[in-house]
């Protein structure tokens, strides 16, 4: 014979599974796999940044953000 599991909703964002038959509890997190909206905020006075969000001068080479904005330089 199978017993099941129950399934908890901890109204917390995460799940729990406790099984009956093995002194067994799971819980589960939710894991972000998208990005839903970006907010950006165009009052930098032109300040350039590269891809990890660190400020870079007018002479970088390479991938910037500039006013919200991808850029190339090579």
């Amino acid at each position: 014979m199978q017993r099941r599991g129950e399934l908890v909703d901890n109204e917390d964002g995460t799940w729990s599974l406790t099984m009956p038959a093995a002194d067994v509890t799971i819980s589960v997190k939710p894991v972000p796999t998208a990005i839903d909206d970006i907010n950006t905020d165009t009052s930098s006075g032109g300040q350039r940044y590269d891809l990890q969000g660190r400020p870079v001068g007018p002479g970088y080479r390479g991938n910037y953000i500039q006013d919200g904005r991808k850029y190339i330089a090579c």
